[in-house]
């Protein structure tokens, strides 16, 4: 006797069909976010490595006198004049070491250790090198202005390069934004101020104490 067809309801060959469209659907669904995931952090890693990549350049262009860069990344005012290269020279024992990036897609802040000589202490005893060598050629006929020039060079760069001053570090976090394309620092108070005291370190102290005796004198 012959075995009989079994009989296959056709509304469940149409529920497998639907199980497997349901499950492409869900499938392609997953792989669109993981793609949209994905390209999202590679995109945030770019604006990351962007805003580094900002602030690498605006330490090495004072370490090299960059004033293209410097002004880029900080603004006309803030570089210096080709008539004033020896103050460059502060910048000379310069190093820095970025620690971590944070960075969305319109701001950012970058950590970064920052060591530089005590520029306060090299700047006191370059003003007081100006007083001693003004006073002691002021009578001397053969004495010119390039040869005091000449000489505080000399001395700033002996006091750059000297054991005796002491290397400052300091960790600061500088804040930066998007200006189109390119990163930019703030330039609010904070974010200056802690820029200018870690790459010259008691700098601004210095300069206070002597307006300060200078307004003394005046009196």
């Amino acid at each position: 006797m012959e075995e009989e067809e079994k009989f296959v309801p056709s509304d469940s060959n149409e529920k497998k069909s639907g199980s497997k469209v349901l499950v492409g659907i869900i499938t392609l669904l997953v792989i669109i976010a993981v793609v949209a995931v994905g390209t999202y952090f590679a995109l945030l890693k770019l604006e990351q490595n962007s805003a580094k990549k900002a602030v690498e350049d605006v330490f090495e262009s004072l370490r090299t006198g960059d004033q293209t860069t410097m002004e880029k990344y900080l603004g006309e005012g803030e570089s210096v004049a080709e008539d004033d290269q020896s103050f460059m020279l502060f910048f000379k024992p310069l190093n820095y070491n970025i620690k971590k990036v944070e960075a969305d897609f319109k701001n950012a802040s970058v950590e970064v250790e920052v060591s530089n000589k005590d520029s306060g202490k090299i700047f006191q005893n370059y003003f007081s090198k100006i007083f001693q060598l003004s006073f002691s050629n002021a009578l001397s006929s053969n004495y010119s202005e390039q040869d005091l020039e000449n000489e505080l060079t000399a001395f700033l760069q002996e006091q750059i390069e000297s054991e005796e001053i002491e290397t400052v570090t300091t960790t600061i976090t500088l804040k930066l934004h998007k200006n189109g394309p390119v990163w930019e620092p703030n330039d609010d108070d904070e974010n200056v101020n802690q820029f200018v005291n870690a790459v010259l370190p008691n700098f601004s102290s210095a300069m206070e104490g002597i307006q300060s005796s200078m307004g003394s004198l005046e009196q």
